[in-house]
């Protein structure tokens, strides 16, 4: 999760990341961005995008969509978190497998 990310403070989105490997190559699976929704105690995490690259999906909380129809937001969704990460250093990371 994001540094101070919850459902009061809002702040960064968690994020989930998932890669597969083929022979020595890795590929993304789906990159997933959560943020929380409702109010008081009926707040949740839900995805707010999500990138499903093996599905050929894009979903929003509005519907999902081809993601092909969505080109031009993952490579906005990807400058602003490799800045957030790095700039900022506001991501802690698992890995796991």
């Amino acid at each position: 999760m994001g540094i101070g990310h919850s459902a009061e403070k809002g702040v960064y989105h968690p994020v989930e990341i998932m890669l597969f490997r083929k022979g020595d190559t890795w590929y993304f699976a789906y990159i997933t961005d959560f943020k929380y929704v409702g109010q008081e105690q009926d707040v949740e995490l839900a995805k707010d995008l999500d990138f499903d690259f093996q599905a050929g999906v894009f979903q929003t909380l509005y519907g999902y969509y081809p993601i092909e129809e969505e080109l031009d937001i993952y490579p906005v969704w990807e400058e602003n978190f490799i800045n957030y990460w790095q700039d900022f250093e506001v991501f802690e990371y698992k890995v796991a497998t």
